[in-house]
């Protein structure tokens, strides 16, 4: 279970992931095999940035797919966020196709389970702060586009249970929402590894900056 959140206006664009991970792995095989304990605690990277892309990734799902996503993304030269996210449908089938043909196949690492990326980044076409969201849903290998260009934050995990959405326009409101789905989803899937350490990115026209926000959440 993975915190993705986005806000943006005109001007700048948050963007937060936390870092909290777990091997899936009821056997401790896999777990053992990479120097772990089973069922230990990690902290993985689940956005990534492309500097000269102006761009930054982020993964909520596999622990895997920030990885390919990301080789798959440097294979497109003088790319930008538009050119980026007109590509991305094919860049997503090509790296779920690569993980599906090596050894990242492995059960443990929940391909078939829910993934979903995150592209944002500075959009030369619309001279502002352009995010761009996919979702391959459970047992399918294709990821479909979701959310037109309209929206100004996103936030998951949220259940329309929890009431009404925090605001995420700063650095302290992205805190106070990651921390209420962390208390939130810990009632909901206790067990599960949720938190970590918060990192924020934040996207300007000039800029892309990450700060770690909290370091236990």
């Amino acid at each position: 279970m993975s915190i993705l959140n986005v806000w943006r206006d005109e001007q700048r664009l948050l963007l937060a992931v936390d870092t909290r991970a777990a091997v899936i792995d009821p056997d401790g095989a896999l777990s053992r095999s990479a120097g772990l304990e089973p069922g230990q605690p990690l902290h993985v990277s689940k956005m990534l940035p492309l500097p000269a892309a102006h761009c930054v990734l982020a993964v909520r799902g596999s622990g895997v797919m920030p990885a390919a996503v990301f080789s798959a993304c440097l294979g497109i030269p003088n790319a930008h966020f538009d050119l980026l996210r007109t590509a991305m449908l094919p860049v997503l089938a090509a790296g779920m196709a690569a993980l599906r043909a090596s050894p990242m196949a492995a059960p443990g690492n929940q391909l078939d389970a829910k993934q979903e990326v995150m592209l944002v980044g500075w959009s030369q076409r619309a001279n502002a702060p352009g995010a761009a969201f996919y979702v391959k849903h459970v047992d399918s290998d294709h990821f479909v586009a979701m959310q037109g260009d309209d929206w100004a934050s996103h936030a998951a995990p949220w259940d329309d249970a929890w009431g009404v959405l925090p605001d995420g326009d700063s650095h302290e409101a992205m805190l106070r929402l990651a921390r209420e789905q962390v208390r939130l989803q810990r009632v909901a899937t206790p067990g599960l590894p949720f938190g970590g350490r918060l990192l924020v990115a934040e996207i300007t026209r000039k800029a892309i900056t990450i700060t770690e926000v909290c370091d236990d959440l």
